[in-house]
C-alpha cells in the first residue's frame, strides 16, 4: 500500500492545493484516498465499477478541483452546479517510479442521464482531453490556452446540467493511458455527439470509447451534482 510519504505530487499548479469545505466529505478521506486501494474501494462502492468502467487496479490518483471556490472532487461529494460549471484544474498523484513519458487521456462522463433510475440517455460525454503528462496535469482553461505545449481538448468541457428533480448525478472523471507500450493518442476518435457518446446505445460511453481507441483506465474520481430548482 502506497502512503503519502512514498508519493510525489506532480502538478502544474502545485501551490493551489484545495481545501475541502466542511459541507463536503471529511478531509481524512480526501487524503486517505491517495492510497490506491482506497480509490478502488470508492469506485466499487459507488457502482462506477462495473457500471461505467470495468474493474481495474488504479495506478494514478486523480484530483480535480476548483481552487477559486476552494472545492475539490472527493469521491462522491456534492459540488454545486455553478461551482462545477468552469473547467476544473486537475492534478495527479503517482508513485515515483511512474512512467513520465506516457501521454494520458482524461474524460468526464455522466452515467445518470436523465436520472440514476432512468438512464435512457446515458452516458453523456462532458469532456475529453488528451496528451496529458503527469508533470503538468490539467490547468484551468485560461492557463491551458496560454500553453504552447499542453494537453489537447478533443471535446470541450461541458459542466453538469442535471434536469430539475432528477436527483444527484454522478460525474465521473477517468484517466486513461494507451493499452500498448507503443500506443499513442494521435488518432483518437471524437464521439459524434455527447449523448451516449454517439453510440446510440443506452449507458454506453467511456468504456466502449476507450476500448475502441486502445486505452485502459489507470485512475478515476467522481463528484455529484443536483438541480434543486422546481420542475416546470
Amino acid at each position: 500500500m502506497f502512503g503519502l510519504r512514498s508519493w510525489s505530487v506532480l502538478t502544474l499548479l502545485s501551490a493551489l492545493v484545495p481545501t475541502v469545505p466542511a459541507t463536503e466529505a471529511p478531509r481524512e478521506l480526501y487524503y486517505g484516498a491517495s492510497c490506491l486501494k482506497d480509490v478502488h474501494l470508492e469506485l466499487l462502492k459507488s457502482g462506477i465499477i462495473p457500471e461505467v468502467i470495468d474493474d481495474f487496479d488504479p495506478t494514478v490518483a486523480v484530483y480535480p478541483s476548483w481552487p477559486a471556490n476552494r472545492t475539490a472532487v472527493n469521491f462522491g461529494n456534492i459540488v454545486p452546479i455553478p461551482v462545477a460549471s468552469p473547467q476544473p484544474v486537475v492534478r495527479f498523484q503517482a508513485p515515483k517510479h511512474a512512467d513520465r513519458d506516457v501521454r494520458y487521456t482524461l474524460v468526464m462522463t455522466d452515467p445518470d442521464a436523465p436520472s440514476r433510475l432512468n438512464f435512457s440517455s446515458a452516458e453523456i460525454a462532458h469532456w475529453i482531453i488528451t496528451n496529458i503528462t503527469l508533470s503538468k496535469g490539467v490547468p484551468s482553461a485560461p492557463e491551458l490556452e496560454r500553453l504552447e505545449d499542453g494537453p489537447d481538448a478533443l471535446l470541450s468541457y461541458n459542466g453538469p446540467r442535471p434536469p430539475p428533480g432528477s436527483g444527484a448525478h454522478r460525474y465521473v472523471l477517468i484517466l486513461f493511458k494507451p493499452a500498448s507500450p507503443t500506443g499513442n493518442n494521435d488518432n483518437l476518435i471524437v464521439p459524434s455527439e455527447r449523448r451516449q457518446w454517439g453510440t446510440g446505445q443506452v449507458r454506453q460511453g467511456a468504456r466502449p470509447w476507450a476500448k475502441l481507441n486502445g486505452l485502459v483506465p489507470v485512475g478515476a474520481n467522481y463528484f455529484q451534482a443536483q438541480n434543486t430548482s422546481t420542475m416546470q
